[in-house]
């Protein structure tokens, strides 16, 4: 099954069924209709109920379920209550959009495929609004802890996972998942943001030549290692440059050989340091290619560093609490949060998370200051 989260995505999804129908009736590539809630902004809102005429992106949603004459699904659609879902869409926006798709999946019978992110009473609230739901609602990529999953389960949904569960640092959807029973659970690629750890240097475009194929991940490979190696050497450099400052060692020490590896605790500081430094020199209204490429950042961090433990943390860190990069303010904000979670788990002391005392022991870089003469 494959599932469009936007209106722009229709035509694209319905077209890869067409691919694969094989004119028996039998469909292998089933396509699902919906909005995200990310992107639920886009679209209009229904309009109140007893109105003649529904928002033109559910009527189009109609259309085509009775054009194709298919079994099609609705969704991907859902709620998201992450800092990053409620900056990329207002609560009161994303609930009027889910309502309509839970309504008209109630109305044609249809299966709901349902994003949760820190919104399971909202979800459960808007079911229950129109149970009986005829056909399976599918909670997409579950993450999420058991209890919160049995309060789902109990309306009939059924929880879906990724590979994400192949990480042990993913506990929560790992719970979930033991705890399952066999025939009540399903598994999902959701390619490529949730590939089993294993699989995540092989994500390859769909429908290249084996040659090309070769040629791009050779590719890859050369670009992973300039990266891991780049950020390898910053945390490096930043490592020395601490020991050196606390030292009275004089700028010339740098070029040194420093006189033991650093040890886990230099390493994380160093780590700390540079992602703060990071967030405080960030865009303050930031375009989404620089939000994307800062999101990216953090995920290749996640992956490349060099404590695999720590590494580990900090991915499922990433997806219980997917970053703010709104603006500047925000991920300062968010960083400081994520810093503070880490220290709680190691009994060390938290930091306060005001804009003034993160300026004050993070902010700015010197890049821009001359020196003196």
């Amino acid at each position: 099954m494959v599932c469009a989260t936007h209106p722009d995505e229709f035509d694209a999804v319905e077209r890869m069924a067409g691919l694969h129908d094989t004119g028996s009736g039998s469909i292998m590539v089933l396509v699902s209709l919906g909005v995200h809630p990310f992107r639920a902004a886009d679209v209009s809102a229904p309009p109140p109920s007893g109105a003649e005429a529904e928002a033109a992106w559910v009527a189009d949603v109609r259309n085509r379920i009775e054009r194709s004459g298919r079994r099609i699904g609705i969704g991907e659609c859902g709620l998201d209550r992450s800092p990053s879902g409620l900056a990329r869409c207002p609560m009161d926006v994303q609930l009027a959009v889910f309502e309509a798709q839970v309504a008209l999946a109630a109305e044609l019978g249809l299966p709901l495929t349902v994003h949760c992110v820190r919104a399971v009473a909202h979800v459960a609230t808007a079911l229950r609004r129109h149970a009986p739901l005829r056909a399976p609602v599918v909670l997409h990529s579950w993450a999420g802890k058991p209890g919160a999953l049995g309060e789902l389960t109990a309306l009939g949904c059924v929880p879906s996972f990724s590979g994400a569960v192949c990480n042990p640092a993913f506990k929560a959807a790992r719970s979930s998942a033991a705890a399952c029973a066999q025939d009540a659970l399903l598994a999902e690629t959701d390619s490529p943001d949730q590939l089993p750890v294993c699989m995540r240097d092989s994500r390859m475009p769909v429908g290249r030549s084996s040659a090309a194929r070769a040629v791009e991940k050779a590719d890859q490979r050369r670009v992973w290692l300039w990266v891991s190696g780049g950020v390898v050497c910053v945390v490096l450099l930043l490592v020395v440059v601490s020991r050196s400052f606390s030292r009275g060692v004089a700028m010339r020490g740098l070029a040194q050989q420093p006189p033991h590896p650093p040890s886990r605790q230099e390493l994380g500081n160093a780590g700390w340091l540079l992602l703060h430094k990071i967030a405080t020199t960030f865009e303050d209204d930031p375009s989404p290619a620089e939000q994307a490429r800062l999101r990216r950042f953090l995920d290749d961090w996640s992956y490349l560093y060099p404590c695999s433990e720590c590494a580990g943390h900090f991915q499922a860190l990433l997806r219980e609490n997917p970053p703010d990069t709104s603006s500047r303010l925000a991920f300062m904000a968010w960083l400081c949060q994520a810093h503070n979670t880490v220290n709680k788990r190691l009994g060390k002391e938290l930091f306060p998370c005001d804009v003034e005392a993160l300026e004050g022991r993070w902010g700015g870089c010197g890049c821009a200051e001359k020196s003196a003469g």
